[in-house]
């Protein structure tokens, strides 16, 4: 039963992330931030298409790993309702740092570029 819960809660999250990088894709930059420094700043860049969808891709990843570890050892017969929910904890936290980070690279791009900027590219509106 709780490995059945697991399997919804995964499934839930998975379908919520990839809902949410989907209604945020046309406000989203390109590239996409995908790492800050502890300033606050983006540090690293993703291609928007990969960018958006890469936190959902990482739990799907993550939960066809843990149903394949958790069937293929022996000796997670006996244990595998514990070790299922703490892979669906895995996904949940997964999901909610991938929903965060786009909402961030949203609300980083959305004044005057400053993305763009912070980037080092020079925003199409500048003039030469």
């Amino acid at each position: 039963m709780k490995t059945r819960i697991a399997h919804v809660v995964n499934a839930v999250t998975i379908v919520a992330a990839v809902g949410i990088a989907g209604a945020l894709y046309s406000k989203l930059p390109d590239p996409v931030p995908t790492h800050w420094n502890f300033q606050g700043q983006p540090d690293g860049f993703t291609p928007k298409p990969l960018g958006a969808f890469l936190g959902p891709a990482v739990m799907t990843g993550v939960w066809l790993l843990s149903l394949f570890t958790s069937r293929a050892s022996a000796r997670a017969a006996t244990r595998r309702g514990p070790a299922v929910l703490v892979h669906a904890l895995v996904i949940v936290i997964i999901g909610v740092v991938s929903s965060a980070s786009l909402l961030a690279a949203v609300k980083q791009s959305a004044p005057e570029g400053s993305l763009v900027r912070a980037h080092g590219m020079k925003d199409v509106s500048e003039e030469d």
